[in-house]
């Protein structure tokens, strides 16, 4: 590897979108609606969050404490202005 972002496309502008599939709220009702419990998640990670519109609305809506990673460090900075705005 000669450049830290070889085999990764980074020339492609990512989205700025919410993700709705991801929001725990989602799997919970599905869970329930099948009658099985669901578990208390106090503490959640997205892998690869991009812009960060998805994992800041899941902070801003819930108790759960999120964690989450982007392997482009521009990708981390848009949403930790975003967290701090």
């Amino acid at each position: 590897m000669t450049n830290w972002t070889d085999s990764y496309v980074t020339g492609v502008a990512y989205t700025h979108h919410y993700f709705p599939l991801l929001n725990p709220v989602r799997l919970k009702f599905l869970l329930l609606s099948q009658g099985w419990q669901f578990p208390e998640i106090n503490t959640a990670c997205e892998l690869g969050f991009g812009h960060g519109f998805t994992i800041n609305a899941h902070v801003a809506a819930s108790t759960t404490k999120w964690h989450g990673t982007d392997f482009l460090p521009a990708h981390a900075g848009l949403a930790r202005e975003m967290a701090e705005a």
